[in-house]
């Protein structure tokens, strides 16, 4: 039988799923995200011990990112926020980055989808309407002016993942963006714990499974703290304040990685300031000239409802008005 004809029978004893896409593609796929993670696991475990046997894991210095985005089409992210922040176990959060982001137009066909999410979630302006940076280029510029050289591993949420690298695509315009590694950041937390409690002079508990890290990463939603939201999320919907998700995703692994460490927690660098309390603490101050807002942003029923950035960042508060952010921030510590 002929090379041709052992393809043309091979293809018709190929099985297709009801969107008519070879199984045999599928099956290439998944063998190609399986080797992804298993290169992404190696990586991390490589970079955990090789920081123990140069006894610099104390000073090493790690990078977290998380986002917002107005809405999915396919497999690609429609951004809205994007914050990072740098730390070590050492000397605690030492830079943060912070930038809103406006795309000029969102495609035919989803501006309810956009709409919808932002009313449910981080509630920006959508677009046209958005009020953040234009420039993709120049979001990709500071991020990698934020991160410097060589170029670090940026850790996330296991589910933000997907949409990080969407963003950084959209930023690169299709360019070379394979240098930006995004890997799930429970597994650095499981790796790091594991060996800090094998390392450790005195003896201390452990991860019994990598489960528990991704719980305990989990709980920050149950600690929100004022003054780690950006200006305009910190007025209400905290939660889904990506420059908030960082911080406090940092001030968890100092939590359960810098007594293994024998690191004292300073406050302002390990966790909040001393006086930023809890948002649960402070809710009875504020629930009152917040309620309107909530209520008028929850019944949106079009985009031009939404608050914009500049008219809900100058809204009177207890304490005085809020100085109105810039669209992109670095703050070194």
């Amino acid at each position: 039988m002929s090379a041709q004809k052992r393809r043309s029978f091979k293809k018709k004893l190929e099985k297709y799923t009801s969107q008519r896409i070879a199984l045999s593609v599928i099956d290439q796929k998944q063998k190609e995200l399986d080797e992804e993670c298993n290169t992404m696991i190696r990586t991390i475990k490589r970079t955990v011990a090789e920081a123990f046997v140069a006894n610099t894991i104390a000073s090493e210095e790690f990078y977290l990112i998380s986002g917002n985005y107005f809405t999915k089409i396919e497999q690609e992210y429609l951004p809205a926020e994007i914050a990072m922040v740098k730390f070590s176990f050492e000397n605690g959060i030492t830079n943060k980055y912070h930038t809103y982001v406006a795309p000029e137009n969102i495609q035919m066909g989803y501006q309810a989808d956009a709409i919808e999410h932002s009313t449910n979630t981080h509630r920006l302006a959508v677009p046209p309407n958005a009020t953040g940076e234009r420039n993709y280029q120049r979001i990709l510029n500071e991020m990698k002016r934020f991160m410097g050289e060589p170029t670090p591993i940026l850790f996330t949420f296991e589910e933000n993942i997907a949409m990080i690298k969407s963003f950084i695509r959209l930023f690169a315009n299709s360019g070379n963006n394979d240098d930006i590694k995004v890997y799930p950041l429970h597994q650095l937390f499981y790796e790091i714990k594991v060996m800090t409690a094998k390392n450790s002079a005195m003896e201390r508990p452990s991860f019994g499974s990598i489960n528990i890290a991704k719980e305990h990463l989990r709980r920050y939603d149950c600690v929100l703290t004022a003054g780690t939201a950006c200006a305009y999320h910190e007025l209400d919907c905290g939660k889904h304040c990506p420059l908030s998700h960082v911080q406090h995703w940092a001030y968890i692994l100092f939590h359960h990685i810098c007594g293994d460490l024998n690191i004292k927690l300073i406050s302002g660098e390990h966790s909040p300031c001393e006086g930023q309390s809890s948002r649960s603490a402070i809710a009875s101050n504020v629930v009152t000239g917040l309620t309107a807002r909530v209520d008028r942003v929850l019944s949106v029923q079009n985009d031009k409802d939404i608050p914009t950035l500049a008219s809900r960042i100058n809204r009177k508060r207890p304490g005085g008005a809020l100085k109105s952010p810039k669209i992109s921030t670095f703050d070194s510590t």
